[in-house]
């Protein structure tokens, strides 16, 4: 019953949602997180000219053999479901991949904002 309320909470969802990145983070190594981040940086260079990223975006992967590193590295972030391999080696972002990039450049979730509806923060401010 508990995680149904809290389901309904944004500040528990963006507590859980850190909990799940650091999750993940503890699997991967820096070559790892360095290949999201820039086939993350690729795919919105590919698409600038549109608003956002869209969960189809495709890139292909145009290394020689599937066995050399970038190949391997996103092999390791499909295991995780970060990205998704479809036929002829064009990858795509997952859902969760694009926001665990973004949850990283942007150094974590932005704190709170102050609620101006805080009995505390009217009583501060008419004192």
């Amino acid at each position: 019953m508990a995680a149904l309320v809290s389901a309904f909470d944004p500040e528990s969802h963006r507590v859980a949602m850190t909990k799940r990145f650091f999750r993940i983070l503890r699997e991967l190594d820096y070559p790892e997180v360095h290949e999201l981040c820039l086939s993350y940086r690729e795919i919105r260079q590919m698409r600038q000219g549109s608003k956002g990223i869209s969960f189809s975006s495709v890139y292909s992967d145009n290394s020689g053999s599937a066995g050399d590193e970038r190949s391997t590295h996103r092999a390791r972030l499909a295991e995780l479901g970060l990205v998704r391999c479809g036929s002829a080696r064009q990858w795509s972002p997952t859902w969760l991949g694009l926001m665990l990039v973004e949850f990283l450049e942007r150094g974590g979730y932005p704190p709170k904002e102050p609620d101006d509806s805080s009995p505390g923060e009217a009583n501060s401010e008419s004192a």
